[in-house]
């Protein structure tokens, strides 16, 4: 396992930190080639397509309901701070939901094991999909605040393809001063945002049913990488380890 450099992680912006990335190239493209042989990938671009469109029924619905921006997200707690109780169909969607998603846990590691990996788990505090990176680049999860960062310094930067998916500039700071938060979930920007601001391509296996293997291309190829993250739908991002090594 070589390393391109041997200035500490959180050394400077991505431009320092990636000389501090893992380089493996031959492995990873065997990782790769498996999975593809298996599935092909879907596109960042077919996957952002269907982001936007998303997004846009959802305005879309909210603005007919009379509803901003802020709706659909629910408080947890009732007026006085506390939980209230769940009712007996909202109780029973939650255990199908959580059967959901230990079903997707259990394909995940199938489809690992059927191509030469294992489950690397990381933290689930809101941060994982980039301390999955963070371990994919650096071999450890302490570098996911830099690697955050980077991804919103890039989304600014590329202001003119990632506005796209926003309603205007107030949206947009809006999404980017969340996103540069710690503890805001990533989602499929990020994915692509990542990807650009280290010059890699992604590979995200999940735990759907179909279309399980998404592929994302970097704008500009500046290291020979390839990161491979794990999505549990619809909570938590994980890393892999290949079992060649």
């Amino acid at each position: 396992m070589g390393c391109a450099g041997s200035k500490g992680a959180d050394s400077g912006g991505s431009g320092d930190a990636m000389q501090d990335v893992i380089l493996r190239p031959e492995v990873e493209r065997r990782m790769a080639q498996r999975l593809s042989h298996t599935a092909s990938p879907r596109s960042y671009a077919t996957v952002l397509k269907a982001v936007a469109v998303f997004k846009r029924r959802q305005r879309a619905a909210r603005a007919a309901r009379g509803l901003g921006d802020e709706a659909g997200s629910t408080a947890l707690g009732g007026a006085d701070g506390s939980t209230p109780p769940a009712s007996p169909s909202k109780a029973a969607t939650a255990a199908s939901r959580e059967d959901g998603i230990q079903a997707g846990v259990k394909l995940l590691e199938q489809r690992c094991k059927a191509h030469g990996m294992a489950v690397r788990e990381v933290g689930g505090d809101g941060n994982c999909q980039f301390r999955s990176f963070s371990h994919q680049l650096y071999g450890t999860e302490d570098s996911h605040a830099s690697v955050r960062a980077a991804a919103v310094e890039h989304i600014r930067d590329r202001r003119d393809f990632f506005g796209m998916f926003f309603e205007g500039d107030a949206d947009f700071e809006t999404y980017c001063r969340n996103m540069a938060s710690s503890r805001t979930w990533g989602d499929e920007l990020t994915l692509k945002a990542v990807g650009d601001a280290f010059g890699c391509a992604v590979h995200v296996v999940t735990s759907t049913e179909e279309n399980w293997h998404l592929e994302y291309a970097p704008e500009e190829a500046k290291i020979d990488k390839i990161c491979f993250l794990l999505y549990i739908s619809p909570i938590h991002y994980n890393s892999v380890v290949n079992l060649e090594e």
